[in-house]
């Protein structure tokens, strides 16, 4: 026999009878080493610590392992904080979507899993991931156990791009494409080898293995299977891998079960101590709220005490009397009577002698308020004869202040009567000079004249009517300066000639009284030039 064919029947024999896969010991969904240090991060970047991992169908054998390998590759990754944070809970949900099988019950597509991760802070959720891998085909069924694998590596990697680490992005892309292809479709090359085992070639009877010989068709192949050593010899190192394989397994879910009740016996023994404190702290308030009645009571029978040492009515002290011995009954109903007693009496004791030590000092305080008051009254009296006396010289100072203020006052007024008269006489005077010379600005007729010959400008010439200066002003300068503006007909106003004619006489329109020549010749005749008065103001 072949040893190609004898590594496909070990191989069938494992899958088919024993239920074993080549990865089945501990630890086969976690990552590589090397591929865990390709995504880990340096510094841890979520801000919470890994709690409990929890898959809500169940604790099967597969999924205790699966959590058990997530958890290690988690904290292998570096993404969770060490200490000083909440604990985040990490909830799977799994679905799963087996291929189809042809007639023959051999796989013809892959399966799928999907499983969802929760992550939840208190039962309040934070964030999940949806995560589907493809579940390759092998022979008759589905390689589930790579999917998981696959999956683990695809969680891992959704986490760190969380970072934002955009140099890891690449890095990402290209670990993803490479999980995606070693997961692949498949071969359901086994399903024969399988389905000729199954229809009678090798049958398994309470717990031993029988081989009886046949023929079966493997790949195209006709193969003979017989008893022999060389069969015999694989079939028996099978069963020894499978059951030290399953030795494995039950050791590791041991230690589960063994972490488990170490974790039950925690939280018992913690449960039994919190509730030992809730006893003791219960019995210490209670004791608390005995002494605090007892110091009540034992204060209520003090003052009683006090109050019946100053009373003389009868039945005022029978009710304290009365009064008092509720109390001590109430301190014998809570098992405090001695210590209430004794309270009482040193409280009633340190009362009398509080009130005779203060009675002393009263007397000492009256003594002193006495001879205060004494002195106080002699003081008030001296300075009251003080006050007079300064009063007295407060009214002849004020006296004195008010003639004085009323001399500068009237000094003040005549300064102001006479200050306002001056200003009226000047104000007076500007309006009388700025009417005299509108007078001129409204009366002035000013005109141009040629008498330098036709090359040189004209003269101004104009009629200053008569105009006396009114008597208010009759010292000042009759000199007047005229502001013209001469122009040709259809130059705009404003745009013409503008000049000043200082001491403007206004003789007459004739070039013997002519004025100064214009700044300019101007482009029509004189006769036709207009002049007009701007503004007259004084020649200084």
């Amino acid at each position: 026999m072949s040893a190609r064919l004898l590594f496909t029947i070990r191989n069938v024999l494992c899958l088919l009878l024993l239920g074993c896969s080549a990865g089945a010991n501990a630890g086969r969904y976690q990552p590589a080493p090397e591929w865990l240090q390709s995504v880990s991060a340096p510094e841890p970047f979520l801000p919470y610590r890994l709690g409990v991992v929890e898959f809500k169908e169940g604790t099967s054998g597969d999924w205790l392992e699966y959590m058990g390998d997530l958890r290690a590759a988690l904290r292998g990754s570096n993404y969770f904080q060490s200490a000083s944070a909440p604990r985040l809970r990490l909830e799977i949900e799994r679905g799963i979507q087996r291929g189809s099988v042809n007639e023959d019950g051999c796989k013809t597509s892959p399966g799928s899993l999907s499983l969802t991760y929760r992550f939840l802070d208190a039962g309040r959720e934070i964030t999940s991931f949806a995560i589907t891998t493809r579940a390759p085909m092998n022979g008759d069924s589905n390689d589930f156990d790579a999917a998981m694998a696959g999956n683990l590596k695809h969680f891992l990697l959704q986490l760190r791009r969380t970072q934002a680490d955009a140099g890891f992005a690449a890095t990402a892309d290209a670990l993803a494409a490479t999980i995606q292809q070693e997961l692949g479709e498949g071969s359901s090359l086994g399903c024969n080898v399988g389905m000729v085992l199954a229809n009678g070639f090798v049958a398994a009877m309470e717990g031993t293995i029988a081989v009886i010989e046949g023929v079966g068709e493997v790949a195209g192949a006709v193969v003979e299977v017989a008893a022999s050593p060389e069969f015999q010899n694989t079939l028996n190192a099978e069963m020894a891998n499978y059951q030290a394989q399953q030795a494995q397994q039950d050791a590791y879910y041991r230690n589960l079960q063994a972490q488990a009740n170490a974790q039950a016996q925690a939280q018992a023994e913690a449960e039994r101590q919190r509730q030992l404190a809730v006893q003791q702290q219960k019995a210490a308030e209670q004791q608390a709220g005995r002494e605090a009645l007892a110091k009540q009571l034992a204060e209520g029978i003090a003052y009683r005490n006090q109050q019946i040492a100053k009373t003389t009515d009868a039945t005022t002290l029978a009710k304290l009397r009365r009064d008092n011995e509720g109390a001590l009954q109430a301190a014998q109903q809570i098992g405090m009577y001695s210590q209430v007693d004794s309270m009482a009496t040193q409280a009633t004791q340190a009362g009398f002698d509080q009130a005779r030590v203060q009675r002393t000092a009263d007397e000492q305080a009256e003594k002193q308020r006495l001879a205060a008051q004494r002195a106080e009254q002699e003081r008030q009296q001296r300075e009251l004869e003080a006050r007079q006396r300064a009063e007295q010289q407060r009214l002849a100072a004020e006296k004195a202040a008010q003639e004085r203020a009323q001399r500068e006052l009237e000094a003040k007024q005549r300064v102001e009567q006479q200050r306002l008269a001056a200003q009226r006489a000047e104000q007076e005077k500007k309006q009388a000079w700025s009417d005299y010379l509108a007078v001129y600005r409204r009366s002035i007729r000013l005109g141009a004249k040629q008498c330098d010959g036709k090359d040189k400008p004209y003269r101004l010439i104009g009629d200053r009517p008569s105009n006396p200066l009114p008597k208010v002003i009759s010292h000042y300068s009759s000199c007047i300066s005229v502001h013209y503006e001469a122009r040709c007909p259809g130059t705009p106003k404003g745009v013409g000639v503008k000049a000043t004619q200082y001491n403007f006489t206004g003789m007459g329109l004739g070039c013997l009284s002519a004025e100064s020549l214009m700044p300019q010749r101007l482009a029509c005749k004189d006769e036709d030039v207009i002049v007009e008065t701007i503004d007259v103001t004084g020649c200084s």
